[in-house]
């Protein structure tokens, strides 16, 4: 009785915080990564500007 008492008690409480710091971290890390996206299309749309910019000089 008393080790199923332990596992039960462990394993309920082992869970739910893991599980709560999970979420924050996955959802912290979609949201960097959505700005590193964000900031490479800016990027690459900058430099198609540039480009066509230079051109438009020549």
């Amino acid at each position: 009785m008393s080790i199923d008492s332990k596992s039960t008690e462990t394993t309920p409480k082992n869970c739910q915080h893991p599980h709560t710091n999970h979420r924050k971290i996955k959802t912290s890390k979609i949201k960097k990564h959505i700005g590193i996206k964000l900031n490479r299309r800016e990027s690459k749309l900058e430099q198609l500007e540039k480009l066509i910019e230079e051109l438009e000089k020549s």
